[in-house]
Protein backbone atom coordinates (compact mmCIF):
# COMPACT_ATOMS: atom_id res chain seq x y z
CA UNK A 1 0.00 0.00 0.00
CA UNK A 2 1.02 3.08 -0.85
CA UNK A 3 1.78 6.13 2.25
CA UNK A 4 -0.34 8.52 1.40
CA UNK A 5 -3.77 8.84 -0.47
CA UNK A 6 -3.24 9.73 -4.36
CA UNK A 7 -5.72 13.14 -5.26
CA UNK A 8 -7.22 12.93 -8.96
CA UNK A 9 -8.47 16.66 -10.31
CA UNK A 10 -11.54 16.58 -12.69
CA UNK A 11 -11.39 18.94 -15.20
CA UNK A 12 -12.67 22.57 -14.84
CA UNK A 13 -16.32 21.57 -17.60
CA UNK A 14 -16.33 18.62 -16.29
CA UNK A 15 -20.14 19.64 -14.04
CA UNK A 16 -22.88 20.75 -16.73
CA UNK A 17 -25.90 22.45 -15.59
CA UNK A 18 -27.54 20.53 -13.20
CA UNK A 19 -25.28 18.07 -12.40
CA UNK A 20 -25.48 19.50 -8.59
CA UNK A 21 -27.60 21.20 -6.24
CA UNK A 22 -26.35 24.10 -5.35
CA UNK A 23 -25.71 25.44 -1.45
CA UNK A 24 -28.34 28.12 0.21
CA UNK A 25 -26.29 30.92 1.21
CA UNK A 26 -26.75 33.96 4.06
CA UNK A 27 -27.57 37.37 2.63
CA UNK A 28 -24.09 37.73 3.79
CA UNK A 29 -22.86 34.97 1.76
CA UNK A 30 -21.78 32.19 4.16
CA UNK A 31 -22.92 28.66 3.26
CA UNK A 32 -25.96 27.37 5.65
CA UNK A 33 -26.68 24.55 3.56
CA UNK A 34 -24.04 22.34 2.11
CA UNK A 35 -24.39 21.89 -1.77
CA UNK A 36 -24.78 18.16 -2.55
CA UNK A 37 -23.13 16.52 -5.76
CA UNK A 38 -25.91 13.46 -6.33
CA UNK A 39 -24.91 10.14 -7.05
CA UNK A 40 -25.09 10.08 -10.33
CA UNK A 41 -22.74 12.98 -10.81
CA UNK A 42 -20.13 10.93 -8.49
CA UNK A 43 -20.50 7.77 -10.66
CA UNK A 44 -20.39 9.67 -13.81
CA UNK A 45 -16.53 11.34 -12.30
CA UNK A 46 -15.96 7.37 -11.48
CA UNK A 47 -16.66 6.35 -15.10
CA UNK A 48 -14.30 9.62 -16.85
CA UNK A 49 -11.27 8.60 -14.47
CA UNK A 50 -11.85 4.95 -15.53
CA UNK A 51 -11.96 5.79 -19.21
CA UNK A 52 -9.30 8.48 -19.08
CA UNK A 53 -7.29 5.46 -18.14
CA UNK A 54 -6.55 6.36 -14.55
CA UNK A 55 -6.94 3.28 -11.49
CA UNK A 56 -8.07 4.97 -8.61
CA UNK A 57 -8.49 3.22 -5.72
CA UNK A 58 -10.11 2.54 -1.78
CA UNK A 59 -9.21 5.54 -0.29
CA UNK A 60 -8.17 7.96 -3.02
CA UNK A 61 -9.65 11.37 -3.62
CA UNK A 62 -11.93 13.03 -6.21
CA UNK A 63 -11.94 17.07 -6.51
CA UNK A 64 -14.44 19.30 -8.16
CA UNK A 65 -12.51 21.93 -9.02
CA UNK A 66 -15.45 24.26 -9.94
CA UNK A 67 -16.60 23.87 -6.35
CA UNK A 68 -13.95 25.21 -4.90
CA UNK A 69 -15.92 27.47 -2.30
CA UNK A 70 -17.39 24.29 -1.30
CA UNK A 71 -13.85 23.99 0.66
CA UNK A 72 -13.70 20.01 1.52
CA UNK A 73 -17.17 18.95 0.22
CA UNK A 74 -15.78 18.97 -2.81
CA UNK A 75 -13.50 16.36 -2.80
CA UNK A 76 -14.82 12.90 -2.18
CA UNK A 77 -13.25 9.44 -1.42
CA UNK A 78 -13.36 5.82 -3.16
CA UNK A 79 -14.82 2.72 -1.09
CA UNK A 80 -16.25 -0.04 -1.53
CA UNK A 81 -19.59 1.22 -2.39
CA UNK A 82 -17.99 3.78 -5.06
CA UNK A 83 -17.33 7.22 -5.07
CA UNK A 84 -18.80 8.96 -1.60
CA UNK A 85 -18.65 12.18 0.31
CA UNK A 86 -16.30 12.61 2.91
CA UNK A 87 -17.66 12.11 6.63
CA UNK A 88 -18.43 14.88 9.08
CA UNK A 89 -19.51 13.92 11.86
CA UNK A 90 -16.60 13.83 14.05
CA UNK A 91 -14.96 16.82 12.01
CA UNK A 92 -15.72 19.85 9.93
CA UNK A 93 -13.58 19.39 7.66
CA UNK A 94 -14.59 15.86 6.37
CA UNK A 95 -12.78 12.48 7.21
CA UNK A 96 -12.63 9.39 5.72
CA UNK A 97 -15.47 6.93 6.22
CA UNK A 98 -15.39 4.27 8.93
CA UNK A 99 -15.53 1.96 6.46
CA UNK A 100 -11.54 3.05 5.68
CA UNK A 101 -10.35 2.01 9.22
CA UNK A 102 -7.36 2.33 10.73
CA UNK A 103 -5.09 -0.08 10.52
CA UNK A 104 -5.78 -0.93 6.94
CA UNK A 105 -4.76 2.64 6.35
CA UNK A 106 -1.74 4.66 7.86
CA UNK A 107 -2.80 6.95 10.35
CA UNK A 108 -1.28 9.67 8.26
CA UNK A 109 -2.76 8.08 4.85
CA UNK A 110 -5.44 11.31 4.16
CA UNK A 111 -3.03 14.44 5.17
CA UNK A 112 -2.53 15.98 1.96
CA UNK A 113 -5.38 14.41 -0.10
CA UNK A 114 -7.82 16.02 2.74
CA UNK A 115 -6.72 19.12 4.29
CA UNK A 116 -7.36 19.83 7.70
CA UNK A 117 -8.45 16.71 8.08
CA UNK A 118 -7.84 15.35 11.85
CA UNK A 119 -10.28 12.54 12.56
CA UNK A 120 -9.15 8.28 11.62
CA UNK A 121 -11.36 5.64 12.71
CA UNK A 122 -10.47 2.04 14.19
CA UNK A 123 -12.37 -0.75 13.49
CA UNK A 124 -12.50 -2.10 17.61
CA UNK A 125 -13.31 -5.72 16.98
CA UNK A 126 -10.05 -7.26 15.83
CA UNK A 127 -7.95 -5.35 18.60
CA UNK A 128 -10.63 -4.81 21.89
CA UNK A 129 -9.28 -7.60 24.22
CA UNK A 130 -5.58 -6.05 23.65
CA UNK A 131 -7.28 -2.62 24.13
CA UNK A 132 -8.70 -3.97 27.03
CA UNK A 133 -5.66 -5.84 28.43
CA UNK A 134 -2.82 -3.01 27.89
CA UNK A 135 -5.37 -0.08 29.33
CA UNK A 136 -3.83 2.05 31.67
CA UNK A 137 -5.03 6.02 33.17
CA UNK A 138 -2.60 7.39 30.69
CA UNK A 139 -3.34 4.93 27.45
CA UNK A 140 -3.69 1.88 25.69
CA UNK A 141 -2.10 0.23 22.72
CA UNK A 142 -2.35 -3.21 20.20
CA UNK A 143 -0.59 -4.41 17.86
CA UNK A 144 -1.41 -4.66 14.03
CA UNK A 145 -1.33 -8.17 11.99
CA UNK A 146 1.96 -6.84 10.24
CA UNK A 147 3.43 -6.55 13.92
CA UNK A 148 3.05 -2.63 14.21
CA UNK A 149 2.23 -1.20 18.13
CA UNK A 150 -0.44 1.65 17.54
CA UNK A 151 -0.64 3.87 20.85
CA UNK A 152 -4.07 5.35 21.91
CA UNK A 153 -3.19 8.24 24.28
CA UNK A 154 -5.94 9.75 26.64
CA UNK A 155 -5.66 13.62 25.46
CA UNK A 156 -5.99 15.48 28.77
CA UNK A 157 -3.32 16.97 31.04
CA UNK A 158 -5.29 16.38 34.54
CA UNK A 159 -5.08 13.11 36.02
CA UNK A 160 -9.22 13.31 36.66
CA UNK A 161 -9.90 14.18 33.37
CA UNK A 162 -7.48 11.11 31.56
CA UNK A 163 -9.76 8.95 34.32
CA UNK A 164 -12.79 10.21 33.06
CA UNK A 165 -11.70 9.45 29.38
CA UNK A 166 -10.32 6.01 30.44
CA UNK A 167 -14.17 5.37 31.85
CA UNK A 168 -15.51 6.74 28.38
CA UNK A 169 -13.21 4.72 26.20
CA UNK A 170 -14.15 1.62 27.48
CA UNK A 171 -17.42 2.18 27.25
CA UNK A 172 -17.01 3.27 23.90
CA UNK A 173 -15.05 0.25 22.93
CA UNK A 174 -17.64 -2.08 24.16
CA UNK A 175 -20.60 0.04 22.19
CA UNK A 176 -19.28 1.07 18.68
CA UNK A 177 -17.63 -1.17 16.08
CA UNK A 178 -15.66 1.51 14.54
CA UNK A 179 -14.33 4.66 17.07
CA UNK A 180 -13.43 7.64 16.35
CA UNK A 181 -9.76 8.76 16.95
CA UNK A 182 -7.42 11.75 16.77
CA UNK A 183 -4.14 12.24 14.61
CA UNK A 184 -3.22 14.68 16.56
CA UNK A 185 -3.15 15.47 20.53
CA UNK A 186 -5.10 18.92 21.62
CA UNK A 187 -3.63 19.03 25.14
CA UNK A 188 -0.88 16.88 25.80
CA UNK A 189 2.81 16.67 24.41
CA UNK A 190 3.10 13.20 22.55
CA UNK A 191 4.13 13.35 19.19
CA UNK A 192 1.83 13.05 15.90
CA UNK A 193 2.97 10.18 14.07
CA UNK A 194 2.07 6.82 12.20
CA UNK A 195 2.20 4.81 15.52
CA UNK A 196 -0.47 7.34 17.82
CA UNK A 197 -3.99 7.94 18.21
CA UNK A 198 -5.13 10.50 20.77
CA UNK A 199 -8.80 9.94 22.40
CA UNK A 200 -11.62 11.52 22.37
CA UNK A 201 -11.90 12.73 18.91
Amino acid sequence: MKMTAQVFTLPENFLMPGDIIEPEYTLEGEIIVPGQVPRETLEDAALYLQEEGYKPRQGDIVVFPTLVDWGNRARFIFTAEGLEPLDYIYSEKGSPPPSLPIPDYPIHYWDQAIPGNEIVWLDVEPYIDQLISHLTNTSTWFITPIGQQINIYFDRTSQHDREVQRLNFETDIHTMDYLPLRIRPEQINVPANNSNLFYPA
